[in-house]
């Protein structure tokens, strides 16, 4: 699941559209990262609702580095991506119970590195 794949059949998901509304990126760089962040919070809001505190939202956000936005408009569409229109497409349950399975990280225990499990290289 991408950032690209979130928008189907032209319909923007929240966590999109509320960037675009909110003026959430500037330079690009960093708003995949943060709306596939913001997305996952929708989806756990969605299936569970719970106020957004700001602990909750930095939380969501702790990975992701933006230099440019001061994160104002970034905070600013996630609160307003809860009140946009959602019906929850068919595909998301299969694609999330997908990506749950696959393993995140796979350590080297003689370096101090990390790497995805599926990487095609390293040295």
């Amino acid at each position: 699941m991408t950032v690209e794949g979130l928008a189907k059949e032209g319909q923007l998901h929240p966590a999109q559209e509320a960037m675009i509304e909110c003026h959430g990126s500037q330079c690009g760089f960093c708003t995949p990262g943060i709306v596939m962040s913001l997305f996952t919070l929708h989806d756990e809001l969605t299936q569970r609702p719970a106020p957004l505190t700001p602990e909750r939202l930095e939380a969501t956000l702790g990975g992701n580095l933006c230099r440019c936005t001061g994160y104002r408009p970034i905070r600013e569409a996630a609160l307003r991506m809860n009140d946009l229109p959602f019906e929850r497409p068919q595909w998301y349950d299969a694609a999330l119970t997908e990506a749950e399975c696959l393993p995140s990280l796979t350590a080297a225990t003689d370096a101090s590195s990390f790497l995805p499990s599926r990487s095609l290289w390293w040295n």
